[in-house]
Protein backbone atom coordinates (compact mmCIF):
# COMPACT_ATOMS: atom_id res chain seq x y z
CA UNK A 1 0.00 0.00 0.00
CA UNK A 2 1.45 3.36 -1.04
CA UNK A 3 1.43 6.24 1.45
CA UNK A 4 1.24 9.90 0.46
CA UNK A 5 1.78 13.17 2.32
CA UNK A 6 0.98 16.46 0.58
CA UNK A 7 0.77 14.56 -2.67
CA UNK A 8 4.24 12.96 -2.20
CA UNK A 9 4.92 9.25 -1.79
CA UNK A 10 6.38 8.63 1.69
CA UNK A 11 7.52 5.61 3.65
CA UNK A 12 5.32 4.51 6.54
CA UNK A 13 7.03 2.70 9.40
CA UNK A 14 5.55 0.53 12.14
CA UNK A 15 7.31 1.73 15.29
CA UNK A 16 7.53 -1.18 17.71
CA UNK A 17 8.43 -0.44 21.32
CA UNK A 18 8.49 -2.95 24.15
CA UNK A 19 9.60 -3.10 27.75
CA UNK A 20 9.59 -6.08 30.10
CA UNK A 21 8.58 -5.85 33.76
CA UNK A 22 12.23 -6.00 34.85
CA UNK A 23 13.34 -3.38 32.32
CA UNK A 24 10.67 -0.82 33.18
CA UNK A 25 12.91 0.71 35.85
CA UNK A 26 16.09 0.64 33.76
CA UNK A 27 17.39 3.84 32.20
CA UNK A 28 16.88 4.02 28.47
CA UNK A 29 14.42 1.15 28.28
CA UNK A 30 11.21 2.97 29.14
CA UNK A 31 8.42 3.14 26.59
CA UNK A 32 8.63 6.94 26.61
CA UNK A 33 12.34 6.90 25.84
CA UNK A 34 11.89 4.43 22.98
CA UNK A 35 8.97 6.40 21.57
CA UNK A 36 10.91 9.67 21.68
CA UNK A 37 13.87 8.20 19.77
CA UNK A 38 11.83 6.46 17.08
CA UNK A 39 9.36 9.28 16.41
CA UNK A 40 12.22 11.79 16.20
CA UNK A 41 13.88 9.57 13.59
CA UNK A 42 10.68 9.38 11.52
CA UNK A 43 10.05 13.10 11.71
CA UNK A 44 13.63 13.97 10.74
CA UNK A 45 13.33 11.72 7.66
CA UNK A 46 9.79 12.77 6.78
CA UNK A 47 8.38 9.28 7.36
CA UNK A 48 4.82 8.51 8.38
CA UNK A 49 4.46 6.09 11.29
CA UNK A 50 2.17 3.97 13.47
CA UNK A 51 3.20 3.12 17.05
CA UNK A 52 2.72 -0.33 18.61
CA UNK A 53 3.45 -0.69 22.36
CA UNK A 54 3.90 -3.79 24.50
CA UNK A 55 4.35 -2.90 28.18
CA UNK A 56 5.65 -5.46 30.68
CA UNK A 57 6.14 -8.13 28.01
CA UNK A 58 9.04 -10.58 27.79
CA UNK A 59 11.23 -10.63 24.69
CA UNK A 60 11.34 -14.40 24.55
CA UNK A 61 8.02 -15.28 22.87
CA UNK A 62 6.38 -13.02 20.29
CA UNK A 63 3.08 -14.90 20.58
CA UNK A 64 2.58 -13.46 24.09
CA UNK A 65 2.73 -9.84 22.91
CA UNK A 66 -0.61 -8.38 21.73
CA UNK A 67 0.80 -5.22 20.15
CA UNK A 68 3.39 -7.21 18.22
CA UNK A 69 0.73 -9.59 16.93
CA UNK A 70 -1.46 -6.66 15.87
CA UNK A 71 1.49 -5.05 14.10
CA UNK A 72 2.13 -8.20 12.08
CA UNK A 73 -1.57 -8.42 11.20
CA UNK A 74 -1.31 -4.86 9.88
CA UNK A 75 1.76 -5.68 7.77
CA UNK A 76 0.11 -4.57 4.53
CA UNK A 77 -0.43 -1.08 5.93
CA UNK A 78 3.25 -0.19 6.49
CA UNK A 79 6.58 -0.41 4.67
CA UNK A 80 8.91 -1.44 7.46
CA UNK A 81 9.50 -1.85 11.19
CA UNK A 82 11.48 0.68 13.23
CA UNK A 83 12.94 -0.35 16.61
CA UNK A 84 15.46 1.17 19.02
CA UNK A 85 17.37 -2.12 19.42
CA UNK A 86 17.14 -5.58 17.89
CA UNK A 87 16.24 -7.20 21.21
CA UNK A 88 13.04 -5.11 21.29
CA UNK A 89 11.77 -7.36 18.50
CA UNK A 90 12.77 -10.66 20.11
CA UNK A 91 15.65 -12.34 21.91
CA UNK A 92 14.64 -15.73 20.57
CA UNK A 93 16.72 -16.43 17.45
CA UNK A 94 13.95 -18.66 16.06
CA UNK A 95 11.21 -16.05 16.53
CA UNK A 96 13.53 -13.29 15.34
CA UNK A 97 14.32 -14.90 12.01
CA UNK A 98 10.73 -16.00 11.58
CA UNK A 99 9.83 -12.31 11.69
CA UNK A 100 12.67 -11.47 9.29
CA UNK A 101 11.44 -14.11 6.84
CA UNK A 102 7.96 -12.62 6.92
CA UNK A 103 9.36 -9.13 6.31
CA UNK A 104 11.47 -10.40 3.43
CA UNK A 105 8.52 -12.23 1.82
CA UNK A 106 6.41 -9.09 2.09
CA UNK A 107 9.30 -6.89 0.88
CA UNK A 108 9.30 -4.92 4.11
CA UNK A 109 12.34 -3.35 5.76
CA UNK A 110 13.71 -3.47 9.31
CA UNK A 111 15.52 -0.48 10.78
CA UNK A 112 17.24 -0.69 14.15
CA UNK A 113 18.58 2.59 15.54
CA UNK A 114 20.82 1.02 18.18
CA UNK A 115 22.79 -1.11 15.74
CA UNK A 116 22.45 1.17 12.67
CA UNK A 117 21.00 -1.70 10.66
CA UNK A 118 18.94 -1.40 7.50
CA UNK A 119 17.96 -4.71 5.88
CA UNK A 120 17.73 -3.19 2.43
CA UNK A 121 21.48 -3.97 2.03
CA UNK A 122 23.26 -7.35 2.00
CA UNK A 123 25.71 -6.05 4.60
CA UNK A 124 22.82 -5.03 6.83
CA UNK A 125 21.29 -8.50 6.60
CA UNK A 126 24.63 -10.15 7.48
CA UNK A 127 25.19 -7.91 10.50
CA UNK A 128 21.59 -8.57 11.51
CA UNK A 129 22.19 -12.32 11.74
CA UNK A 130 25.17 -11.77 14.05
CA UNK A 131 23.26 -9.45 16.38
CA UNK A 132 20.30 -11.85 16.51
CA UNK A 133 22.57 -14.66 17.70
CA UNK A 134 24.10 -12.41 20.36
CA UNK A 135 20.63 -11.32 21.53
CA UNK A 136 19.55 -14.91 22.05
CA UNK A 137 22.74 -15.71 23.99
CA UNK A 138 22.13 -12.68 26.23
CA UNK A 139 18.55 -13.82 26.90
CA UNK A 140 19.70 -17.33 27.83
CA UNK A 141 22.39 -15.95 30.14
CA UNK A 142 19.81 -13.69 31.83
CA UNK A 143 17.49 -16.66 32.39
CA UNK A 144 20.36 -18.68 33.86
CA UNK A 145 21.32 -15.84 36.22
CA UNK A 146 17.68 -15.57 37.32
CA UNK A 147 17.50 -19.31 38.09
CA UNK A 148 20.73 -19.15 40.07
CA UNK A 149 19.47 -16.15 42.05
CA UNK A 150 16.18 -17.86 42.88
CA UNK A 151 18.00 -21.00 43.95
CA UNK A 152 20.15 -18.96 46.32
CA UNK A 153 17.00 -17.36 47.75
CA UNK A 154 15.60 -20.84 48.34
CA UNK A 155 18.78 -21.91 50.15
CA UNK A 156 18.41 -18.91 52.45
CA UNK A 157 14.73 -19.60 53.08
CA UNK A 158 13.58 -16.41 51.38
CA UNK A 159 10.32 -16.04 49.47
CA UNK A 160 10.41 -16.60 45.73
CA UNK A 161 7.69 -14.22 44.56
CA UNK A 162 4.83 -15.78 42.65
CA UNK A 163 1.35 -14.66 41.68
CA UNK A 164 0.22 -18.13 40.60
CA UNK A 165 -2.30 -19.51 43.07
CA UNK A 166 -2.02 -23.12 44.23
CA UNK A 167 -5.27 -24.99 44.89
CA UNK A 168 -6.07 -24.34 48.54
CA UNK A 169 -4.51 -20.88 48.58
CA UNK A 170 -4.93 -17.37 47.27
CA UNK A 171 -1.78 -15.42 46.39
CA UNK A 172 -1.46 -11.67 46.80
CA UNK A 173 0.54 -9.62 44.28
CA UNK A 174 3.24 -9.27 46.94
CA UNK A 175 3.63 -13.06 47.00
CA UNK A 176 1.83 -13.51 50.34
CA UNK A 177 -0.15 -16.77 50.47
CA UNK A 178 -3.44 -17.09 52.34
CA UNK A 179 -5.60 -20.15 52.90
CA UNK A 180 -8.74 -20.44 50.77
CA UNK A 181 -10.91 -22.43 53.14
CA UNK A 182 -13.37 -23.80 50.55
CA UNK A 183 -10.44 -25.54 48.82
CA UNK A 184 -8.33 -26.18 51.92
CA UNK A 185 -11.01 -28.48 53.34
CA UNK A 186 -10.65 -30.63 50.21
CA UNK A 187 -6.87 -30.81 50.73
CA UNK A 188 -7.38 -31.92 54.34
CA UNK A 189 -9.89 -34.53 53.21
CA UNK A 190 -7.40 -35.95 50.72
CA UNK A 191 -4.77 -36.42 53.44
CA UNK A 192 -7.36 -37.85 55.85
CA UNK A 193 -8.67 -40.41 53.36
CA UNK A 194 -5.20 -41.44 52.23
CA UNK A 195 -3.91 -41.99 55.77
CA UNK A 196 -7.07 -44.04 56.37
CA UNK A 197 -5.83 -46.38 53.62
CA UNK A 198 -8.02 -45.21 50.76
CA UNK A 199 -6.33 -45.51 47.37
CA UNK A 200 -5.65 -42.48 45.21
CA UNK A 201 -8.20 -43.72 42.66
CA UNK A 202 -10.82 -44.12 45.38
CA UNK A 203 -10.13 -40.62 46.70
CA UNK A 204 -10.55 -39.13 43.22
CA UNK A 205 -13.92 -40.88 42.85
CA UNK A 206 -15.10 -39.65 46.27
CA UNK A 207 -14.14 -36.07 45.46
CA UNK A 208 -15.72 -36.12 42.00
CA UNK A 209 -19.00 -37.44 43.47
CA UNK A 210 -19.16 -34.45 45.82
CA UNK A 211 -21.09 -31.80 43.86
CA UNK A 212 -19.85 -29.02 46.16
CA UNK A 213 -16.30 -29.54 44.84
CA UNK A 214 -15.96 -27.66 41.55
CA UNK A 215 -12.63 -29.11 40.47
CA UNK A 216 -12.15 -32.43 38.69
CA UNK A 217 -9.74 -34.82 40.43
CA UNK A 218 -7.74 -37.78 39.15
CA UNK A 219 -5.39 -40.20 40.87
CA UNK A 220 -2.50 -38.17 39.45
CA UNK A 221 -3.94 -34.97 40.93
CA UNK A 222 -4.31 -36.63 44.34
CA UNK A 223 -0.70 -37.83 44.19
CA UNK A 224 0.49 -34.29 43.42
CA UNK A 225 -1.37 -32.95 46.46
CA UNK A 226 0.04 -35.62 48.77
CA UNK A 227 3.63 -34.88 47.68
CA UNK A 228 3.39 -31.10 47.73
CA UNK A 229 5.18 -29.74 50.84
CA UNK A 230 3.50 -26.34 50.38
CA UNK A 231 0.40 -27.73 52.13
CA UNK A 232 2.49 -28.36 55.26
CA UNK A 233 4.09 -24.90 55.32
CA UNK A 234 7.21 -25.73 53.32
CA UNK A 235 8.32 -24.78 49.79
CA UNK A 236 10.24 -26.71 47.17
CA UNK A 237 12.60 -25.16 44.62
CA UNK A 238 14.40 -27.72 42.45
CA UNK A 239 16.08 -30.08 44.92
CA UNK A 240 15.82 -27.64 47.84
CA UNK A 241 12.99 -27.95 50.40
CA UNK A 242 12.74 -25.32 53.12
CA UNK A 243 10.40 -24.13 55.86
CA UNK A 244 8.38 -21.09 54.88
CA UNK A 245 6.24 -18.53 56.68
CA UNK A 246 2.97 -19.12 54.79
CA UNK A 247 0.11 -20.81 56.69
CA UNK A 248 -0.01 -24.62 56.53
CA UNK A 249 -3.21 -26.45 55.61
CA UNK A 250 -2.06 -29.75 57.15
CA UNK A 251 0.53 -30.42 59.85
CA UNK A 252 4.00 -31.77 59.11
CA UNK A 253 3.01 -34.86 61.10
CA UNK A 254 -0.01 -35.48 58.84
CA UNK A 255 2.09 -34.84 55.73
CA UNK A 256 4.76 -37.31 56.86
CA UNK A 257 2.13 -39.95 57.67
CA UNK A 258 1.00 -39.70 54.06
CA UNK A 259 4.64 -40.12 52.99
CA UNK A 260 4.86 -43.28 55.11
CA UNK A 261 2.00 -44.79 53.12
CA UNK A 262 3.47 -43.60 49.82
CA UNK A 263 6.71 -45.37 50.79
CA UNK A 264 4.79 -48.50 51.80
CA UNK A 265 3.16 -48.49 48.37
CA UNK A 266 6.64 -48.43 46.78
CA UNK A 267 6.26 -44.78 45.82
CA UNK A 268 8.76 -41.99 46.39
CA UNK A 269 8.08 -40.18 49.69
CA UNK A 270 8.97 -36.57 50.45
CA UNK A 271 9.53 -36.28 54.19
CA UNK A 272 9.66 -32.94 56.00
CA UNK A 273 11.48 -31.86 59.17
CA UNK A 274 13.46 -34.42 61.14
CA UNK A 275 11.94 -37.27 59.13
CA UNK A 276 13.14 -36.03 55.75
CA UNK A 277 15.02 -38.51 53.56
Amino acid sequence: MDHYSNGLLVMKLAIYIRVSTIEQSMNGYSLDAQEAKTTAYCESHGYDYQIYKDAGKSATKTRNRPAYKQMMKDIDTWDGILITKLDRLSRSRTDFFKAIDILRDKKKELISLGESIDTSSANGRFVLSIFASLAQMESEQLSERTRIGQREKAKQGLRIQTTKALYGYTVHKSGTMNIKESEAKVIRLIFKLYTEHRSMDEIAIILNNDKSIKRKFYAKTVRQVLRNPTYAGWLKWGDIIYKHDHPAIVSVETFNKAQDRIKYKKGKPLYLGDNRE
